[in-house]
């Protein structure tokens, strides 16, 4: 699976590794930005739990790594282990086929978004990637669908890994989102003896590219975690290292969202001085994770996703500890990649069961399998398409594995 960026907590759980980054400042292209646009409101989470625990699911294949992004209705996207081919997989008639390879032989592919007309993707230097010694050769690629075309978007600066930043500092971009032509993401640059970053909005077609906003230095502010849809751009914004983990645990003190409207040209601060990041926009909503401030004796992250309101400008939390999809309390846990369409919201637990979606229509969980009673076992939700949940089952040993596919349209609500 594509390496995704998190940031990095205290925790116990070595499966946790990182979370994200961080914050605030207005942009110098925008024209213009507001204050706070965004209230929290006093609904919290969702009312009950409805168990569909007899709806068809279907087995994937193992050996397929399969992205957040689908080509065409029953046609997703995927990788394998040596990461050198994309490949399209049809859920009908479980059909596999070769849709695009890396364009330089010895690369291996990071990262991967499509859309009907369009797939795109980074590729670098190193399958697995160390921290110790960072890759910092990549391009990115965006192919034509139907004539197999492929053009080179972009490419990488870096003449060296050498900079004096942070570990989770990442050279290769390891976030794209694309709606119709239009394809936006973050990446850092150097400059001078600094690391930067950008928030690029590529047309594809007409090989026209903007920067829509831009930080200096990452030692004070980055940028990360864009999301894409029709007009609207948003991202996170994190600042200020954190060196104080008594108050939250994260790489960065704050980071707070903000949202671009492609027409207009104007850019609004949805959040201040707080921490909002990872967050995924479909129509007027946004789903994002909050990490609030730490508790007494907390010794891991503790997220939560919510559910912004671009219509109201209101927050609602979602997902948090004491939420009906758990058995228990779970206030160490880090909730995250929080994905919205027409009806439901998705979101992967860093460790432990997830096997509940959400309908933001009527403010329920859907439980979608059972979970086994067997504490090796794990049940997890990792993706979510228009009309597909994808599921993974694994257990300790790596015996009975299973990745299995759920569509949507055989939940029917009372």
């Amino acid at each position: 699976m594509m390496k995704k960026r998190l940031i990095p907590f205290l925790s116990i759980i070595a499966l946790t590794i990182l979370c994200v980054l961080i914050f605030i400042q207005h942009s110098k292209r925008a024209n213009t930005t507001s204050r706070p646009t965004v209230a929290i409101t006093s609904i919290r989470n969702p009312i009950s739990v409805i168990n569909f625990t007899d709806i068809t699911k279907k087995k994937l294949p193992l050996d397929l790594f399969f992205q957040g992004y689908i080509l065409s209705r029953d046609v997703l996207i995927a990788t394998k282990n040596d990461c050198k081919n994309i490949y399209s997989y049809n859920v009908k008639n479980g059909s596999i086929n070769i849709i695009a390879s890396v364009s330089n032989s010895k690369d291996f592919i990071k990262t991967i978004t499509c859309n009907s007309e369009w797939i795109v993707w980074v590729e670098n230097e190193v399958l697995i990637d160390d921290t110790s010694n960072k890759p910092f050769k990549w391009q990115m690629i965006a192919q034509n669908i139907s004539s197999g075309k492929k053009h080179i978007i972009d490419k990488s600066s870096f003449i060296s890994n050498k900079y004096k930043v942070p570990m989770f500092i990442n050279y290769t971009p390891d976030k794209l989102s694309i709606y119709n032509n239009t394809l936006v993401y973050c990446k850092t640059e150097p400059n001078s003896l600094k690391v930067k970053t950008e928030l690029i909005k590529y047309e594809i077609d007409s090989n026209k590219k903007n920067i829509i906003t831009s930080t200096n230095d990452v030692m004070n502010e980055m940028i990360a975690d864009c999301s894409l849809y029709d007009n609207t751009i948003v991202w996170s914004k994190y600042k200020e290292i954190n060196n104080n983990y008594e108050v939250r645990l994260t790489q960065y003190r704050f980071s707070d969202l903000f949202i671009y409207d492609l027409n207009t040209k104007i850019q609004k601060q949805l959040t201040f001085n707080d921490f909002f990041h990872n967050p995924s926009i479909f129509k007027d909503k946004i789903a994002a994770v909050k990490i609030p401030l730490k508790k007494a004796n907390q010794n891991a992250c503790n997220s939560e996703v919510v559910l912004i309101n671009l219509t109201n400008n209101q927050v609602q939390t979602i997902v948090d500890e004491n939420s009906l999809c758990y058995d228990k309390i779970e206030n160490e846990l880090y909730r995250c990649d929080p994905t919205l369409n027409g009806k439901y919201l998705t979101w992967n637990n860093n460790v432990f069961n997830s096997t509940c979606i959400y309908n933001y229509n009527t403010n329920k969980f859907i439980n979608l399998t059972k979970v086994d009673e067997n504490p090796l076992i794990i049940n997890r939700i990792y993706a979510m398409y228009d009309n597909y949940v994808l599921l993974y089952k694994t257990s300790d040993q790596q015996k009975d594995n299973e990745s299995i596919c759920i569509p949507l349209n055989n939940i029917q609500l009372p």
